[in-house]
């Protein structure tokens, strides 16, 4: 009996090795599928290897190109092989084989969203519409979704996306719970809002935070905000304690691309939108288009726009010629110190494009603005305007 016993224990042992293998086996099958359709679409189009960072990008082939239906098959079709390399793999255990199709949806959700992105930071190129319904098609009801390494991604391009089609509204202070009111899930719908705001905050964008918030946790029910009540402690010290918004911007003078001064006191009564770029920052450069089509539609509307250069002393002559080329605000100025000069350092900044908003009393409303390619930024605009 003894030695009956013994056989069945290496038995099922050599079973269990075996399963394991075969499921190790389908693993690194599914992970050369995955990496193979995303780097079929990155190395073809662009030069870089990672296709999360977008924002320095080189376009090898004509835009439209990108988001053809061809160019896409290899992602468009991912999930189609990936179940059918699932089914086909052997595997028998019914709970990794549930949550394995769950991952495999959720990843292609994670790439169609990224892809989306992609459209949004190219000069707003047109989304084809098989993109949007695949958007469309997600549904965030199964709570496992929040055990998925892709999911701050989800959340934030979800939102974006949202955004892209007009699906929230053209309410700025309402946007975020029009978004998250697709979700039927409660405890997915409060997971959203803790994620969204975290990267907000993250990011610096303070426009009217807290109101945001406050209309987001309308779309779940009382008992559950306790949840969110770190975020909201979070959200009410970096607004109360913040330096610089509501306080006065310091007085700058610079040259204008005549060389006529310009100062701050000379645009009050005005609302004033800076762009703090430079010659040589391409992302800067990329934000150009999408502030020229803000500035065309708010055309007469109490707000100027002003294109600061952090270019230093020796690159005016280019910084001369490419403000010729590109135009890139109503009034374009030089801080010739570049990132030395007094106003800059007042905000620390170390990073570029950086957008800020200054009302017409000449106080600070928002030193961190969102980008101008972002569909919130006009959405912002827009309603800051019509309630002066």
């Amino acid at each position: 009996m003894k030695r009956q016993i013994s056989i069945l224990a290496v038995l099922l042992m050599s079973l269990t090795m075996m399963a394991d293998n075969i499921r190790d086996s389908y693993q690194q099958q599914w992970t050369d599928m995955v990496e193979n359709a995303v780097e079929g679409f990155k190395f073809r189009f662009y030069n870089q290897k990672d296709i999360n960072s977008l924002d320095a990008i080189s376009v090898r082939r004509p835009i439209e190109e990108v988001f053809s239906e061809e160019s896409l098959l290899p992602l468009l079709s991912l999930e189609e092989r990936s179940l059918r390399q699932l089914e086909e793999s052997g595997i028998t255990d019914i709970s990794f084989i549930s949550l394995q199709r769950k991952t495999i949806r959720w990843t292609v959700w994670q790439f169609m969203l990224n892809i989306v992105h992609l459209g949004a930071i190219n000069n707003n190129m047109p989304i084809p519409q098989y993109l949007y319904d695949r958007v469309n098609e997600m549904v965030f009801d199964d709570t496992e979704i929040l055990d998925f390494p892709g999911f701050p991604v989800l959340v934030n391009y979800f939102i974006e996306a949202m955004l892209m089609q007009g699906r929230a509204g053209d309410s700025f202070d309402h946007y975020v719970a029009r978004c998250i009111q697709t979700v039927p899930s409660e405890k997915i719908r409060s997971k959203f809002i803790e994620v969204y705001f975290q990267q907000l905050m993250q990011e610096n964008h303070l426009e009217r935070l807290r109101q945001l918030f406050d209309y987001a946790i309308t779309t779940i029910e009382k008992p559950s905000r306790t949840n969110l009540r770190r975020t909201e402690l979070q959200i009410d010290s970096l607004t109360n304690n913040h330096p610089y918004n509501g306080q006065p911007a310091p007085v700058f003078t610079f040259e204008d691309v005549n060389g006529k001064q310009v100062c701050l006191k000379d645009l009050r009564g005005k609302y004033v939108m800076i762009d703090i770029w430079a010659t040589w920052c391409g992302p800067c450069k990329k934000q150009i288009p999408f502030m020229k089509e803000v500035e065309r539609q708010l055309k007469g509307s109490d707000i100027v726009f002003v294109s600061l250069s952090s270019d230093e002393q020796k690159e005016r002559v280019t910084w001369q010629r490419m403000v010729q080329d590109l135009q890139p605000g109503d009034i374009n100025l030089i801080a010739t110190n570049g990132f030395n000069d007094p106003f800059i350092q007042h905000y620390g900044l170390e990073y570029i494009p950086h957008f800020m908003l200054i009302g017409p009393d000449g106080r600070m409303i928002s030193y961190s603005c969102r980008k101008p390619r972002d569909p919130l930024f006009i959405m912002y605009l827009k309603q800051i305007l019509e309630k002066q």
